[in-house]
Formats: C-alpha cells, structure tokens, sequence
C-alpha cells in the first residue's frame, strides 16, 4: 500500500512539473513576456536602452505648419526641440543662402535664422536645432554623464558642465570646449574632439554675464561670502566683493550690474540687491517680505516681485522712475518672466489665471506641485496682461501635454522664446514672430 501511495505521489510532482514548463514555454507565453516589457512598470525600472530619442525621431514624427503649400520643412508655433532631458541650451544666429520669387524671377539671398544648441542631459552629447531643419543635428557624440547643469558661453563651442560626485553631495565644475571634426588638406581626417579642465569641486553658483563673457560665483567663508568674477576658464580671477551672509542667489542684468536676492522662503522674509560688477557696492531696492523673488529689467527701469501669500504668490510689477507699484492679475514666479528686447515697456512671463494652491515657492522648488501654464505678454507701464499662447485648448484630448516652465529665453528681438518644460526637462520653442503675424 505504502508503495502505491510513493508511486501516485511521484506521479503526482510529474505532472506539476510538466504544466509548470508548459505555461512558462508555451501556453502563458505572452504573460510572461510581458511581465518584461518596456511599458510594464516593473520592466521600465530596468529600462537601460541608451539610444537617444534625438538621435531616432523621424521626420513624421515632426509637427509641421499645414497652413503652407511648400516642400521644405516650416516649423509650428510651439515646437519641441529635444526629446530627451536637457541640463542647458543657448542659441546663436547663422546665415545662409536662399532663394525668393521676385520680378526679375528666382534670386538668391543672405538669409538669417536662429539656431538652438542644447546639451544632452544623460550622454553630454551635443545637438543643433534649425529653424528650417525637422530634426535635431549631432554636434558632439563624445560621452559625459548625467550633467547636471550646463552653463554657455559666447562661444557655443566652449562652456561649463557641471556634475554630481560624492553619493550626489558634492558637485564639479569642467570647463569643456569642443573641436568640430576638421579635414586639412588631404591629411587624415582630424576627429571631434572634447577638451576638458576641472575649475571647481566647491562652488556650485557659477552664472554667465553674457555682456562681459565672463563669470560670476561667490565662495562662502566663515563670515559671509566673498564675490568674484572671472574669465570662463577662471584663470584671471578678481575679487568683487565681501558680504556678510551667504544663503542669496545671483543673477546678472546687464553689463553693469547683477541681481544678489536672499534664497526664498515663504517662511523667512527676503531681501533683493544690486551688485555693482566694477565697484563691488551693493544696492538694497526691495526687503522684509515674505518668499521674497524678483527680476529687474535690463535698464533697471523695472522690477517684478512675488511674495508668499497662504496658498499663491502674489505678484507686483515697481516702476523705479515714477515710484508706482502694480499688481499683476497672474500667478507666476519671477524667474518664469523675461523682458522684452523690442519694448523695454513689456514683459513675457509663463503661468496661470490661478495655481493650485500650496506654499510658494518652497513646494514648487521641491517638486510637490506642479501647475499648468500659458504664455502671457505684461505691459510694466499699465500693469495690462495678455494671453499670448494657450498650450491646451479645451476641445483638446485629455492627454494632451502640458507645460510647467522654467528657464524661459528670449532669441534676438523677440523672435523665439525658448523655454524647459518641469515636467520633463525637455526643450521648446515658441515663435513669437509668426504669432505677431497672425494678428
């Protein structure tokens, strides 16, 4: 009896075994591949795929303006510049060669547009955008990973990359500059290149004077913070300034001057300087509010400010020359705001009719809230507001994207703004000229 009952249990454990590899080979086949797959949430976390969405978007995959009849590439009003992340953009003017109708027939002329470059945040990897070109071109494929902030200079070949070391504590300054690929006579090829030099493992705040081509940053002492600027290799170093704290923020406004503002918090009251870039003499303008952000004109005829209220910032444009102060029917964050080249009287600023609410802008900067956005034009000298573009129509799907901005950019009188989208890192554009024609 006992050795029936070993017989049908081996039996028993055969039969297990023998379902077990069917559903695994054959029957379940699809549930266990898909147990794998890009698009499940457990596979996704493995995702390694390191090929590039810039490097494979297809011209279809490019929205383009239906509204002409002509073979080449016309870009739409919005349009996305990267597919990937990007840790910093510029952009630079070229010109070209073209062809119009006219009453001597077809003649060719100098035509000038803007290009976009932007480096890629995971690879370093370097690209162009045209403006009458579908795809983003390769300028660099030499690899540097995860950047975490990348800084320009006027030579769009040479600028800052900064990363992460230290279990992310610690972050690293490179000045890099690249060598295009180059062919001399009928010598072999010469290859592009990436030269690279460490300039600093400690400071973190460098920032751009575009004016001047040079650097500004601040190095925090014991009692307060020393101001320097520099060449943008930071050979020939000069000390700017000594000031007695060290949590502020820096931001240049023009040749003359930067913008020195204590790190906002709606739970601290802020204060906002002007830093003189020849004498080192700071300027107190604005102080003792709460969450305090502001922007300054390049003229320095205006300022917009945001201060913390319990849910939303609340948002006012000063006149330094009439001593009158406006509030802006808009809910926004200064650093969403650039001033126009063309009108010193107007202001671009991306946000909302209403965020959502939350503590501005501590909750913003953390990443808790995110708000969805339009583009809108403010008049300093009226405190008017204008709807410019509208991302999301309300006969729209409701997967269509939206935007939460950072960085906007303003290209040369006003044609393009270019701007980060929070949600995702990557990089657009809005034509500003093709707007103003269609009104």
């Amino acid at each position: 009896m006992k050795k029936i009952l070993f017989v049908l249990v081996i039996l028993f454990l055969l039969i297990l075994t023998a379902l077990g590899l069917f559903l695994f080979f054959g029957g379940n086949k699809n549930a266990v591949s898909d147990f794998f797959d890009a698009n499940n949430d457990f596979g996704a976390f493995f995702d390694t795929n390191s090929q590039s969405q810039n490097d494979t978007v297809l011209d279809s995959e490019i929205p383009t303006d239906q509204t002409t009849t002509e073979s080449k590439f016309v870009a739409p009003v919005l349009r996305q510049l990267s597919f990937e992340p990007v840790s910093g953009f510029t952009f630079y003017a070229t010109t070209s060669t073209s062809t119009r109708e006219s009453s001597a027939g077809v003649e060719e002329f100098l035509a000038t547009s803007t290009v976009v470059r932007f480096q890629e945040r995971a690879t370093g990897h370097l690209f162009d955008v045209f403006e009458f070109i579908p795809t983003p071109e390769k300028v660099s494929n030499i690899t540097v990973q995860k950047v975490y902030n990348t800084i320009f200079t006027n030579n769009t070949n040479e600028f800052l990359e900064q990363t992460t070391t230290f279990n992310n504590e610690q972050i690293t300054t490179t000045f890099a500059k690249n060598i295009p690929a180059q062919q001399i006579g009928t010598s072999t090829p010469q290859e592009q290149q990436l030269d690279q030099k460490n300039i600093s493992t400690t400071i973190s705040d460098f920032t751009f004077i575009k004016p001047l081509n040079k650097l500004l940053y601040s190095i925090p002492k014991t009692n307060g913070s020393d101001i320097y600027t520099s060449d943008t290799q930071r050979n020939k170093e000069v000390l700017l300034s000594n000031i007695p704290f060290s949590e502020f923020n820096l931001e240049p406004i023009n040749n003359t001057h930067a913008l020195l503002q204590t790190k906002a918090s709606a739970t601290s009251v802020g204060y906002a300087y002007t830093l003189n870039l020849s004498t080192g003499d700071l300027s107190k303008f604005i102080g003792n509010i709460p969450g305090l952000l502001t922007k300054v004109s390049p003229n320095l005829q205006y300022y917009i400010y945001a201060e913390s209220d319990q849910n939303r910032p609340i948002i006012r444009a000063y006149d330094v020359t009439n001593k009158t102060t406006r509030r802006i029917g808009l809910d926004t964050l200064p650093e969403k705001c650039v001033f126009s080249e063309k009108n010193i009287d107007q202001a671009y600023c991306f946000g909302s009719l209403q965020y959502k609410s939350a503590l501005y802008p501590d909750d913003w900067y953390k990443g808790k809230v995110f708000n969805n956005e339009d583009l809108y034009r403010i008049n300093l000298s009226t405190g008017v507001v204008d709807v410019i573009y509208v991302f999301i129509e309300e006969n729209d799907s409701i997967d269509a994207k939206t935007f939460d901005v950072i960085k906007p950019l303003l290209t040369f009188d006003d044609n393009f703004i270019v701007f980060q989208n929070k949600n995702d890192l990557t990089l657009w554009s809005i034509h500003l000229e093709a707007l103003n024609n269609q009104f």
